[in-house]
C-alpha cells in the first residue's frame, strides 16, 4: 500500500502500535485532503526498521513524521546513519534493539546512543573469536561510562548466550566482569530476561549483580 509523504492513513493510525515493513518507499507529493498530525489520534509506539534494503531517505521522512511518538526502535542491521536519525527524530525513545554482524561492530560511534533505558543486542550468526567477546565486554564498559540512563542490556540471540557459557568464554567473562564492569548501574540479561551476569558453565555458576 503506497503512503504518500510518509503519512499512515487515518483509518489505521489510531489502532497501529507497532510498524514493521520490508521496504519503505515514500513518494513525492501529497495526499489530497491529508493534513498534519496535530488532530490525529496516534497509537504508534514501536518501529522495526528492516535493513534488507537501504531505504534511508524514506525512513528519514517517516521518522520526521512519527519519530516523536516512538518509545521503541529495532534496527535489523546496525548502521550509524540510522542511529543518528533516531537520536534526532525520536526524543522519547527508551528501548533500542540493534543487530550487528559481530560485537566488534560496536564502535564508539555506534555506542553514542540516545538516553535509552533498554538496549537489546544480537549478532547475525558469525561465530565470535576471543577478541569478539572482548569487544562485547568493552562495549558494555563504554555504556557503563557514557549512558547513565541505561538499566538493562539484553543479549536477545540465544546463540550468543550459549557461546558465553563455554569454559573458555566463562573464564574470560569472570575476569572482565571483575575488572571492567564493577559498579555498573545496569543489568545484563539473556534472551529470556534472566540475569546473564550469572553465567552457567558446567558445574560453575558466577553471579554478578550490577545493581
Amino acid at each position: 500500500m503506497p503512503w504518500t509523504d510518509g503519512f499512515i492513513p487515518q483509518s489505521i493510525l489510531s489502532s497501529l502500535t507497532t510498524f514493521a515493513v520490508k521496504r519503505m518507499l515514500i513518494t513525492e507529493g501529497g495526499i489530497p485532503g491529508e493534513s498534519g498530525l496535530e488532530d490525529r489520534q496516534i497509537s504508534l509506539r514501536e518501529v522495526v526498521i528492516d535493513m534488507t534494503y537501504d531505504d534511508f531517505a524514506s525512513w528519514s521522512i517517516f521518522m520526521g513524521r512519527y519519530g516523536i511518538f516512538l518509545t521503541s526502535v529495532h534496527l535489523t542491521y546496525c548502521d550509524n546513519r540510522y542511529l543518528v536519525m533516531i537520536k534526532q527524530s525520536c526524543p522519547n525513545v527508551r528501548r533500542l534493539t540493534l543487530s550487528v554482524i559481530n560485537f566488534s561492530y560496536l564502535t564508539h560511534d555506534m555506542l553514542s546512543l540516545p538516553p535509552i533505558e533498554y538496549l537489546g543486542l544480537n549478532t547475525l550468526g558469525v561465530y565470535p573469536t576471543w577478541m569478539e567477546s572482548e569487544s562485547l565486554f568493552s562495549a558494555l564498559a563504554t555504556l557503563r561510562d557514557t549512558l547513565p540512563t541505561l538499566r538493562v542490556v539484553q543479549l536477545t540471540n540465544p546463540v550468543d548466550v550459549a557461546r558465553l557459557s563455554t569454559t573458555h568464554y566463562y573464564e574470560m567473562a569472570v575476569r572482565t566482569l571483575e575488572k571492567d564492569l564493577a559498579r555498573c548501574a545496569f543489568r545484563i540479561e539473556d534472551h529470556d530476561g534472566n540475569l546473564l551476569l550469572g553465567v552457567c558453565c558446567k558445574v560453575f555458576f558466577f553471579l554478578f549483580d550490577c545493581s
